[in-house]
């Protein structure tokens, strides 16, 4: 790296900065590894075979051309495969042109068929291989037809381009025996009858399952129909005998008539009445004076005749103590309560039973 720069602050920056970082020196070991991966893997694909697991061995030379040819066994199975290893050997100044793929070799099927990258060998020489996996159809005798090698010298020229001195070798025919794996008896093999249907047995776990299936559903079903008749409940608005009785409760635990506010607790009980005679009957008891209420009350069907004497001296009791300044003992106080209970709870039914005569106090 070249440095123009005068000052040397500036010059030890520089040279800092060109050194590798950590992300750098991890980036150069990954590309050694895959390096060495690569080498090894061409190695191993490149490795010579063994030339004691081939049965035939041929060995053809012309010129600086040298073919190997090497068969797996001369007799096989029908059910087996052959193996065919052909390797040529030149010096560097020569170029070597192997067979191609085929998907087949005479009457052979060519299963596979794989060509390692050319390496280099003694005497400067450079090896190519190719080697086959075939496969035979039928019983019978099989020729392995040759193998064509080509070989040619680069020959430079004044254009810059490579004139081809070509030469070739042809491997020989060799003849490969396929036996079949049935047994040679000389007889003609019998075929048996096809045997009678037999009827498969009917299982048992889909009914088993089916079974457990609809028993889930129906309980799914039963408590879903709870579970929306609990919810229907949950949102449905309180009856009036229940909204009378927790607005009783609240005005009693208030605590009024123990503070002397008397006239304050009989008009919170009288409305607690008469809002539930409005939701219980339809009648417009709130929003009425009790001289107007007596006189709709008197007309009224659904109440019978004890329960209107019961609400109006229910009614008038009250309304001396809010208007006329009574002072209720007590007795009378809890006299009202009680009769304002009854009543609630002898009119909650739809048909409700004719209260009998009442004495207010």
């Amino acid at each position: 790296m070249i440095v123009t720069c005068s000052s040397p602050w500036r010059k030890r920056r520089i040279r800092r900065s060109a050194r590798p970082g950590p992300a750098s020196r991890i980036c150069v070991a990954t590309r050694l590894l895959l390096a060495v991966l690569i080498v090894g893997g061409c190695s191993r694909n490149e490795a010579p075979d063994d030339e004691a697991a081939f049965e035939i061995v041929k060995t053809y030379e012309q010129g600086p051309l040298r073919v190997d040819l090497r068969v797996e066994r001369s007799k096989i199975l029908v059910a087996d495969r052959l193996r065919v290893v052909l390797e040529a050997t030149a010096p560097e100044s020569h170029e070597i042109e192997l067979p191609g793929r085929s998907e087949k070799l005479g009457e052979f099927v060519v299963a596979d068929s794989r060509a390692a990258q050319p390496r280099l060998v003694e005497d400067g020489r450079v090896l190519h291989h190719r080697s086959y996996v075939l496969e035979p159809f039928l019983a019978g005798e099989y020729k392995l037809p040759p193998l064509t090698v080509r070989c040619a010298q680069k020959q430079p020229r004044a254009s810059g381009a490579q004139e081809m001195a070509a030469q070739e070798i042809a491997t020989e025919e060799v003849t490969i025996e396929v036996a079949s794996v049935l047994p040679q008896t000389g007889q003609q093999p019998q075929i048996k009858e096809i045997a009678e249907p037999v009827e498969m047995p009917s299982p048992w776990w889909p009914w088993v399952v089916s079974g457990v299936a609809l028993v889930a559903l129906a309980a799914a079903l039963i408590g879903w129909r709870r579970r929306k008749q609990l919810d229907q409940e949950a949102l449905a608005p309180p009856a009036p005998h229940e909204v009378a009785y927790r607005e009783l409760e609240k005005l009693l635990a208030a605590g009024l008539l123990e503070r002397g506010e008397a006239k304050l607790f009989y008009l919170r009980l009288s409305n607690v009445l008469r809002h539930y005679i409005e939701d219980r009957f339809g009648l417009r008891a709130p929003e009425q004076t009790t001289e107007e209420f007596l006189v709709e009350l008197r007309q009224s069907q659904p109440l019978g005749p004890a329960h209107k004497e019961l609400l109006q001296s229910f009614l008038e009791h009250c309304d001396l103590v809010k208007f006329a300044e009574l002072e209720p003992t007590c007795g009378e106080a809890e006299t009202t309560v009680t009769l304002c209970r009854r009543f609630v709870d002898e009119t909650k039914y739809e048909e409700s039973s004719t209260l009998d005569p009442v004495s207010t106090a």
